[in-house]
């Protein structure tokens, strides 16, 4: 239906519009549902500062429930008891899938989000300070690129260390230890274990030839020093050529490091690191 408009002033002066057939009819008594007030906006107008309006109404529900009895009835806006509008997030059966409580046993077939990892060949921050959010960095073969806390460790300055970073012990030096370039069987001094019960040893063989070392204990300094096992296998490894970290276990208060030239033609350089595991 098609209306002809008159504006009117009500009792404050506020201006109006209002339907001039109704009027006519009802001078006294305008329909509401034909005012058509200042609050008429066309699309893509400009916001005015002091606009009038028609306040919005929801109908507080704590919790979300129907107000209308049938699929495509009309409905006001629904509210909890905080305000906050009802709404139905599309994804929310997806999110409460992906969700997992702490401790919770794996279910196979359990969905997940994927990690993703950005490919640096050389690692470097990719975050621009301290405390922002940065991705995870694989280097071109995927492996992930970490920081190692033992890298001071295995160091081939061959420094001492702090303590804190090993755990319990400090470095023995080759000359200290009494194996400095060896080039022949040689025993070590010995090494007090108190307090200890792993031993790291750094072991260099400089040329193609076989060296055996291995370690041995005494519940004694100065006692009898005999072959040491962890579990089945000795305490003991054959190299050439290379630069090895082993670790081994030491239950024996005291020990040695033997080495073994089993090829004249090469030195062998041993150093050691007691710590407790």
């Amino acid at each position: 239906m098609a209306y002809d408009y008159v504006e009117l002033k009500d009792a404050n002066g506020t201006a109006f519009k209002a339907a001039s057939k109704q009027v006519e009819a009802s001078p006294n008594l305008v329909n509401a549902s034909i005012i058509v007030l200042d609050a008429e906006r066309t699309e893509d107008v400009a916001h005015v500062s002091s606009d009038t309006g028609l306040m919005l109404l929801a109908v507080r529900k704590d919790t979300a429930a129907a107000l209308a009895d049938t699929d495509g009835d009309y409905i006001p806006l629904i509210v909890d008891a905080n305000g906050r509008l009802h709404v139905l997030d599309p994804n929310s059966a997806t999110i409460a899938a992906l969700s997992k409580a702490e401790d919770a046993a794996h279910t196979t077939g359990d969905p997940g989000i994927q990690i993703l990892a950005v490919r640096k060949d050389t690692a470097e921050a990719i975050a621009g300070t301290a405390g922002d959010y940065a991705p995870l960095e694989v280097d071109a073969l995927g492996r992930l690129h970490v920081s190692c806390h033992f890298a001071e460790v295995l160091d081939s300055g061959n420094d001492s260390i702090d303590v804190d970073k090993m755990g319990k012990g400090s470095r023995i030096t080759a000359a200290t230890l009494g194996l400095s370039a060896v080039t022949a069987t040689t025993t070590s001094n010995e090494i007090n274990m108190s307090g200890h019960n792993y031993i790291t040893v750094f072991i260099t063989v400089a040329g193609a030839y076989n060296w055996t070392v291995k370690l041995q204990g005494a519940a004694n300094s100065g006692g009898t020093f005999m072959d040491l096992y962890d579990g089945a296998n000795a305490c003991s490894v054959q190299l050439q050529d290379t630069t090895r970290v082993i670790m081994w276990p030491c239950g024996a208060p005291y020990a040695k490091i033997v080495a073994t030239e089993d090829t004249d033609g090469t030195s062998c350089t041993v150093e050691v690191v007691p710590f407790n595991r």
